[in-house]
Order: structure tokens, then sequence, then C-alpha cells
């Protein structure tokens, strides 16, 4: 349909209509970025077919110089914990795929959710930040699960989140860079 970007409906996917002269539709920050695909990394390093919820969490952990890893390290979540958790929480796969990393449904679901709110905000732009409190917020499934058994609330991300200076806001985010499987910054 012209005027849309659409995904299917049942798989969590937003549809956008267009907003004047241009598109309307939010786009992750560098630094989100290189989250998400750190994350599909683990996903794939958890052998699963799909990138879930905790392989995102563990992916915003994962990239030290964004806003996410600042405030979870604050709370003392590092990698090594959260990894313990989900491993512990969700367990691993047995599949290992060659093809492209699909995005679990709980995934589209947290990125719909911001998509419909970052142009309401006045904003076009999803950051790391934005993405892990959606997880703490609107999240139900594996990543939720490994923040609420480290005792972790939506209540805990947000107020850390306040106190955590805006990497993003200082276009720190934006130099980040993915090499070799490693979160580089310049």
């Amino acid at each position: 349909m012209p005027g849309m970007i659409s995904g299917a409906e049942g798989t969590g996917a937003v549809a956008l209509r267009r907003s004047g002269p241009g598109l309307a539709v939010p786009r992750l920050s560098p630094g989100a970025r290189v989250a998400c695909l750190v994350g599909m990394m683990q996903a794939g390093a958890y052998g699963r077919s799909a990138t879930r919820t905790e392989h995102l969490l563990l992916g915003l952990a994962g990239c030290p110089e964004t806003t996410s890893a600042r405030a979870l390290a604050s709370l003392g979540l590092t990698v090594e914990v959260l990894d313990a958790e989900v491993r512990r929480a969700c367990g691993r796969g047995w599949l290992i795929r060659r093809v492209a990393m699909q995005l679990d449904p709980a995934v589209r679901a947290l990125v719909g959710v911001l998509a419909r709110q970052a142009p309401a905000d006045g904003d076009r732009l999803i950051r790391s930040g934005d993405l892990l409190l959606a997880l703490a917020e609107h999240g139900t499934a594996g990543g939720r699960r490994v923040l609420d058994g480290l005792g972790v609330g939506a209540a805990d991300v947000r107020r850390v989140l306040a106190e955590t200076p805006l990497a993003e806001g200082g276009h720190v985010e934006t130099h980040i860079r993915l090499v070799d499987g490693r979160c580089v910054h310049g």
C-alpha cells in the first residue's frame, strides 16, 4: 500500500504512516544498531535461531560506550553477570543456523512500541537507553525474566537512565562501530 512501511502484523512488526513530506519512521542510533548486532551474535553463540530479548539485553550491555551499557554497569550488571543469569533463566538452544538471524516476535514488539513512541516524543532516533527501558517496562520474555531474576525492575532502570549522562546526546554513540565482533569507538 503506498505511503506505508509494513511487516507481518502477527509478528509484532508495525505499520507506520508517512507524516508530511518525509517518513516519520524512527531509526536506531548507531550505538543501538551495534548493540542489536552484538545481540544477534550472542544468539548465534547460544545456539538460537532467532535473536531473543535476553540476547538483546546482552548486546545492550556489551557496547561499553552506550548509555544502556553505562546504566547497566551502574546497576552492577556486567556482561558476565547477565550472561550467567541468561544461561540460568533461559538455557541454551540446540540449533546452529547458517542463514540470516531472525528477530523473535518479542523483540519486534519492543521495537514496535518504540517506533510508536518516538514520533510522539518528537524524536526520530531510537537509542540504546530507549531499548533498555522498553525491555524493562514492556518486555515479557527472557530479557525481562533476566532483569527480574537479578532484582532489577523498570523503576530501577528508569532511575539509572535519568542519572546516566546521555551518551547519544553528545553524539558519542554516533561513532560506534562493530569491528571483529567488538564494539569500538571512533
